[in-house]
């Protein structure tokens, strides 16, 4: 556990928790912060409104499940949803029917059912991301669990409404001591809070491997109704009809929820759109490769026949024209998502291999980049090390790339180095210069003639 709570997102949770910990101890220690108001209309608004947002959240989360098909997201669907269905069915359905806000049902309802939405989510967190064979059917027979557990369960809290106890008002006295009159209460609420808790550590250690936005989001909301939680354990929530501290934290976890549906939704929209730029990237490698590619090895292959230096000049013209339309080729018909290691990788060293010269590789991994950001430090690259590889004579050329947090390209020779006021490589470092300002980046040279040469971009 130790290992995923060391990540940015462990931290980013870990603050979120801090936050509402140190609202807790206010809401515990100052009078002027607790508060408790007897309004059922703002009650019916708050269990609305979550309502609402949970069904949107739950229809962008069953989204996510049918791409993946996982079990851990099936989980968290189901988590949700009931939820949902607890907000529903056991409060907004019934109080607009003309239920009873404070009565028996409306009061211990929904604190189970939360009770069960919470020991979902928990194991949502710490399920695997196998593969489900038939998702639609899996997810049907899901839904037909909880629609009968929650039928089940609001069946018994009818029949039981005569021996629980109804909502009660907060007791008349100005105490700010926490209230543990109800330990039934209190138990129950206790247990959601250690699921809600097992549930953020779990959606932590799911977003540090694998860096997705999504389960930041949602760690957040599980740990805001964590804390809320907490909330309801010091000062019973038992009365339906009063609106409390514990549910302004709830409201702001189904928030922390609608963030992270709409950041699912950003990024199916740029899994789309990326689709469909590979998709016309294709199109015309496809008319490249029939079209210019075509004729050029048609040219070179009659200029073979052709005698004289002209047609010497014609043909090496062709040749070069045909390997930089197959290297344009490769880059239009290269997924969108490589990893920049193995972009980098590939310019390098087809630029050495040409130019018959040994390179050596430092390319950190992991280094996620723009599309746009990763094929111009490629050809940046490709270019210097073309160019170190032709003119420097260098025994090695060396090629890094980190990131601490400022991404840096370096690529260095230990040629014979260059007057750059009065050398020929001024086209090339230009063009070079002006792919690194494209992406915003900083571009330095440092050589001196028979010192080597050291290019090296920045990009924040």
């Amino acid at each position: 556990m130790t290992r995923f709570m060391a990540g940015p997102l462990a931290h980013r949770i870990g603050v979120v928790f801090a936050v509402s910990l140190g609202l807790t101890a206010l809401v515990v220690t100052l009078p002027s912060v607790r508060f408790a108001y007897e309004l059922p209309s703002g009650h019916v608004a708050l269990e609305t409104s979550a309502a609402l947002i949970g069904l949107f959240t739950v229809i962008v989360f069953a989204g996510r499940y049918r791409q993946s098909r996982s079990v851990a997201d099936l989980a968290l669907v189901g988590g949700l949803g009931s939820l949902v269905c607890t907000n529903l069915f056991f409060s907004v359905i019934p109080v607009a029917a003309g239920a009873d806000p404070g009565g028996a049902f409306t009061t211990w309802a929904p604190l189970l059912g939360r009770l069960i939405a919470a020991a979902l989510f928990a194991s949502s967190s710490f399920l695997s991301d196998r593969r489900i064979a038939r998702p639609g059917r899996a997810a049907a027979q899901l839904s037909a669990v909880l629609i009968a557990f929650n039928f089940a369960l609001g069946l018994c809290m009818l029949l039981a409404a005569d021996l629980l106890p109804a909502g009660l008002a907060p007791p008349a006295r100005s105490s700010i001591a926490p209230e543990l009159d109800l330990p039934v209460i209190s138990a129950l609420q206790g247990l959601s809070f250690l699921m809600f808790g097992l549930a953020a550590l779990g959606l932590v250690r799911r977003g540090s491997e694998t860096r997705d936005p999504f389960f930041a989001w949602v760690a957040a909301g599980s740990a805001l109704a964590c804390c809320a939680a907490l909330n309801y354990v010091l000062y019973p929530s038992l009365y339906s009809n009063w609106l409390y501290t514990g549910d302004a934290f709830r409201l702001g976890s189904y928030l922390a929820f609608l963030l992270g549906a709409v950041a699912e939704l950003r990024r199916e929209w740029r899994e789309l759109a990326g689709a469909a730029v590979l998709e016309e990237r294709r199109r015309i490698a496809r008319e490249l490769h029939d079209g210019v590619a075509q004729e050029l090895a048609f040219i070179g292959r009659r200029a073979q026949r052709l005698p004289g230096v002209e047609a010497e000049k014609i043909r090496d013209a062709a040749e070069r024209g045909l390997a930089e339309s197959r290297r344009t080729l490769a880059v239009l018909s290269r997924p969108l998502d490589e990893p920049f290691e193995d972009v980098l990788t590939e310019a390098v060293e087809t630029a050495a291999l040409r130019g018959c010269a040994p390179v050596r590789l430092d390319i950190e991994k992991g280094i996620v980049l723009s599309h746009d950001h990763r094929e111009a430090l490629a050809l940046i690259a490709r270019e210097a090390v073309s160019n170190a590889a032709r003119h420097s004579r260098a025994t090695v050329i060396s090629v890094a790339a980190t990131r601490q947090p400022t991404l840096v390209l370096r690529v260095e020779d230990d040629g014979c180095g260059f007057e750059r006021a009065a050398s020929s490589h001024g086209y090339g470092l230009r063009i070079m210069e002006e792919r690194a300002r494209a992406i915003g980046g900083d571009f330095r040279v440092s050589t001196e003639p028979g010192r080597g040469t050291c290019i090296e971009v920045t990009v924040s």
